[in-house]
């Protein structure tokens, strides 16, 4: 896992409002599943695509009421899509999120070797707050961090003989 300071974490997530969270998920998953083949966590979009579908369908009903000539007229059939869509969205959050979540929480405590435990990390995940939950996540991966140190090669003019 690669090292990231904590405070750099927490400061890109409050700048960038916490669109940081979701590339630190990514990168992290991403990082878990090169090191173990055995890590299998769901694509990030799996993660985002409901709240996205809740959001663009709030969107969409909106500009479609606004598009309404009359207050009283029935609903249109753009607005009952953009209802199921919402609906539908809002029935697939809970579950998607906590079959990722539980995923990922799976490869966290494979990747710190049970340092941070299945049932820790998926607590932390979820009852933690945003943005400090990838920080205590974060801190467990620092301190089982693979950080490979450079092998200095010598240079020499001088033909390599065989060991005798």
């Amino acid at each position: 896992m690669k090292h990231r300071s904590v405070g750099k974490v927490l400061l890109l997530s409050i700048v960038t409002l916490g669109i940081y969270r979701l590339y630190w998920f990514a990168k992290t998953r991403q990082e878990m599943m090169s090191l173990n083949r055995d890590i299998k966590i769901p694509h990030i979009v799996w993660y985002i695509a409901p709240l996205v579908f809740v959001v663009a369908a709030v969107i969409f009903f909106i500009a479609s009421g606004a598009l309404a000539k009359d207050e009283a007229q029935a609903m249109t059939g753009v607005q009952i899509a953009a209802l199921v869509v919402f609906y539908g969205a809002i029935f697939l959050v809970a579950p998607l999120t906590a079959i990722w979540l539980w995923k990922y929480s799976q490869g966290v405590e494979t990747v710190t070797d049970e340092k941070m435990n299945f049932a820790l990390a998926m607590l932390i995940l979820l009852a933690v707050p945003d943005g400090i939950d990838i920080l205590i996540v974060q801190d467990a991966f620092n301190k089982v961090a693979h950080v490979a140190e450079p092998v200095l090669l010598q240079h020499t003019d001088a033909p390599v003989l065989p060991n005798q």
